[in-house]
């Protein structure tokens, strides 16, 4: 029995691997300095938040490789400079608060494993840009929200719970107490008008009118679930873990589907299907902030997605001629004739990775 664990972790570390491997073959471009769109490339390059997501995936790629003290065959954390140096030769800001939020992210985790004071005033910046997004007048009867763009057309979670992570994150490294009570505001204000309080389903967005936009879909509830986190690891407030649990337990029942022989796999609906560069990215969101809640507070209901959604990836999700993976993590593969974007391999990869992490 101990054998049939011992090989089933082993398989998992080596396909976490085989995965980064391949994703660093394919998409990034040694001549353009940057991560391409798609596999085989049309020519276009990465979206800036895709790129975001593929940064922080390889920095789960970094964080695996020291933590088996290896660094073959591939060099991640060589990858990852580049990914630095290639953003940084485009410039960082955007119009969008979610997007330069999730560079903001990225870069305080390069900052962690590398601690290079760059990484930190980058992020910085983009935070500053962050925080000037928070708007008290409009929306309707909510008021209050940081605006998901600068043309001001809605406040979306993903510009208010993942800018509740950063800030917390950049709290513990400056002990700057305005930017934990920032924290604090658009914590209370989202989780106040946001999350249903009956079922813990966390809304998309709401507009210029305040009409809420409830779509289901996996990276909603994981932001707030990482926000809850990250609220609780900077207050010891065990509130924030039972919002966490509530918000949890949600994505779990309603957000999954059973895969005979793996489990509960974590599912967007009709967006498992999308072939654009958003919802394909949701799920390893998703994954990120339950697997960041059962490091603080563990629960079975938990790690059986934890555990399934790997295994099924690289099961019955991976594209035969390639070993990419597809959008829909429950299966089945993509076609051979489908061209992958970044976004649906950022996103099993983060699975893939951190499930690797579990297991050594």
């Amino acid at each position: 029995m101990r054998g049939a664990v011992l090989a089933a972790a082993l398989v998992c570390v080596v396909s976490a691997h085989e995965g980064m491997d391949t994703f660093l073959r394919l998409y990034w471009s040694e001549a353009a300095a940057y991560v391409v769109k798609f596999y085989p490339s049309d020519g276009n390059l990465s979206e800036y938040w895709n790129y975001a997501q593929c940064y922080d995936a390889v920095l789960d790629g970094v964080e695996l490789q020291r933590a088996q003290g290896v660094c073959a065959p591939l060099d991640y954390a060589g990858y990852a400079e580049k990914m630095y140096a290639g953003q940084e030769a485009r410039g960082w800001g955007r119009d969008y608060m979610d997007d330069m939020n999730w560079m903001a992210l990225a870069l305080l985790r390069a900052y962690d494993l590398f601690g290079d004071d760059k990484y930190l005033q980058t992020a910085s910046m983009l935070f500053d840009k962050i925080q000037g997004a928070w708007d008290s007048l409009c929306c309707g009867d909510l008021c209050g929200g940081i605006w998901w763009d600068t043309a001001h057309t809605q406040k979306a979670t993903a510009s208010n719970a993942g800018p509740v992570i950063t800030a917390v994150r950049l709290y513990s490294k400056t002990k700057n107490p305005t930017i934990l009570s920032f924290a604090q505001k658009v914590f209370d204000f989202w989780w106040a008008n946001m999350v249903d309080q009956n079922t813990f389903q966390v809304a998309d967005h709401f507009d210029g009118q305040g009409s809420k936009t409830w779509w289901k879909f996996t990276y909603n509830e994981g932001l707030v679930v990482g926000a809850c986190v990250a609220m609780y690891n900077a207050t010891r407030d065990a509130s924030y873990l039972d919002k966490a649990h509530s918000v949890a337990s949600f994505m779990c029942s309603s957000e999954t589907v059973q895969v005979p022989s793996y489990g509960p796999v974590l599912n967007d609906g009709t967006a498992d299907r999308c072939s654009d560069t958003d919802c394909a990215q949701f799920k390893g969101i998703g994954f990120r902030y339950l697997h960041a809640l059962n490091a603080v507070a563990p629960r079975s209901q938990y790690k059986s997605v934890l555990t399934a959604c790997p295994k099924a990836i690289y099961g019955v999700d991976q594209q035969a001629a390639t070993g990419l993976f597809g959008p829909a993590w429950q299966g089945p593969a993509p076609d051979t004739t489908v061209a992958i974007n970044n976004a649906e391999e950022a996103s099993a990869l983060t699975a893939l990775l951190l499930g690797a992490m579990d297991n050594l």
